[in-house]
């Protein structure tokens, strides 16, 4: 912002330099949540950018990304996806299909598309992050796991139970080797539960839940979001085999840590059901 000032009161005619202050303070708005203001100055910080280096030049890339988060912050879902697209392209065209940057972008484009409610576009670019991760990092790198998980992620919601179950398995193996002590090693156990409650299968529920609320209690603070979903997880599948009693403070225990979390959570939104249901 004080480099925005100094501009105008300097009344230079430095485009380079006003894109960089704009895009900055644009990303400083969006994560101060200011998500309307940062869009404001982001989308000036574009404008400028296209003028000033023309429409495909590898500098209008964390404009378009900066832009995009900003997008995402306000919603309704689906508004970044076009924008991560063209940051995407961009890139690949500057540094190629295997570039750090690259793979962030289609990580991000990725996230846009599964917001939007695009599966299909969410799991072709999920796909190719987790080739080129294979390829490029072996299967025991940490972001492997993490796009093996996302993966089955995105197949869990489309009912695609049987692959995402067989991704999940490799995404524990990699973890196991990558991250030991992680809390994160318990999100595939997390997936899996759900799998088992949509296919009405509240024991083996109940065995992945327990499973992940086991690694969440030994490495996150009590009553972290993780755990709270844990909990609730392993409420709901409690409570699906009659163990009521066993249930309810899991329920209400995991409530008090999803309470934070947005309205639309899928994890709450289970847990608020299932909380119906005592």
């Amino acid at each position: 912002q004080r480099a925005l000032a100094r501009l105008d009161e300097s009344g230079a005619d430095d485009h380079a330099t006003r894109i960089d202050a704009l895009e900055g303070y644009g990303s400083t708005l969006s994560r101060l949540g200011r998500f309307a203001e940062a869009e404001q100055r982001l989308q000036q910080a574009l404008t400028l950018a296209e003028a000033e280096y023309g429409s495909q030049h590898s500098r209008l890339v964390p404009v378009l990304t900066s832009l995009g988060i900003a997008l995402d912050g306000q919603g309704p879902p689906g508004r970044s996806a076009e924008l991560h697209r063209r940051a995407l392209d961009i890139t690949r065209e500057h540094r190629g299909d295997d570039h750090t940057i690259t793979l962030a972008l289609r990580n991000n484009l990725a996230i846009a598309l599964g917001a939007a409610g695009d599966r299909d576009g969410e799991q072709r670019q999920l796909r190719e992050l987790l080739d080129a991760r294979l390829r490029l990092q072996g299967k025991d790198h940490p972001l492997v796991g993490m796009a093996y998980q996302n993966l089955a992620a995105s197949l869990a919601k489309t009912g695609q139970f049987d692959e995402a179950l067989t991704l999940l398995a490799r995404a524990r193996a990699t973890f196991t080797v990558a991250l030991p002590g992680s809390h994160v090693r318990a999100f595939p156990w997390l997936t899996e539960a759900l799998i088992h409650l949509r296919r009405q299968d509240p024991a083996s529920a109940a065995r992945a839940a327990e499973s992940a609320h086991e690694v969440l209690a030994a490495a996150l603070p009590v009553g972290h979001y993780a755990t709270g979903a844990a909990e609730c997880l392993l409420g709901e599948a409690r409570l699906a085999l009659g163990g009521r009693e066993a249930a309810a403070p899991l329920i209400a225990s995991g409530m008090v840590a999803l309470a934070p979390r947005p309205h639309g959570d899928d994890y709450r939104l289970r847990c608020e059901a299932a909380q119906a249901l005592l």
